[in-house]
């Protein structure tokens, strides 16, 4: 949900316009790093500050994991090649469930993985839903 808390090891959204790059960048190695394609951020509170970890970046959109040693409140700051973006503030929670978006968007139907075999697992809809039991 948009400014829903974000728990502790949990990944979260950010979207924004012309974060960089124009095609998405996700991940490709481990272990994994605080910077990706540029982009970092910085989660602080006061004088302390800890390190996101972004997972996939695109124009207009930072997935990350908020790592476990984040002090409850906070702020983020991103950084894309040296340029920092205002201090956006979050509240840093132990756990807030939450579910992503069929459309990407934070919200609308959610997504739900059907678990048929290791090399079947289709989104679940009104038309393929998840069996009993």
């Amino acid at each position: 949900m948009p400014r829903a808390a974000i728990a502790r090891d949990s990944l979260f959204s950010l979207f924004g316009q012309r974060v960089r790059p124009a095609a998405g960048v996700a991940v490709a190695v481990f272990p994994l790093e605080t910077a990706l394609a540029g982009v970092s951020l910085k989660v602080t509170q006061s004088t302390s500050s800890v390190d996101a970890i972004p997972v996939f970046v695109n124009a207009n959109l930072i997935n990350a994991i908020m790592p476990s040693n984040v002090p409850l409140g906070m702020s983020v700051v991103v950084t894309v090649n040296s340029t920092k973006s205002f201090a956006y503030p979050v509240q840093v929670v132990n756990s807030n469930p939450g579910i992503f978006a069929i459309n990407s968007a934070g919200i609308g139907p959610g997504v739900f993985l059907k678990f048929n075999s290791s090399n079947d697992q289709p989104v679940n809809s009104l038309l393929n839903s998840a069996t009993r039991g």
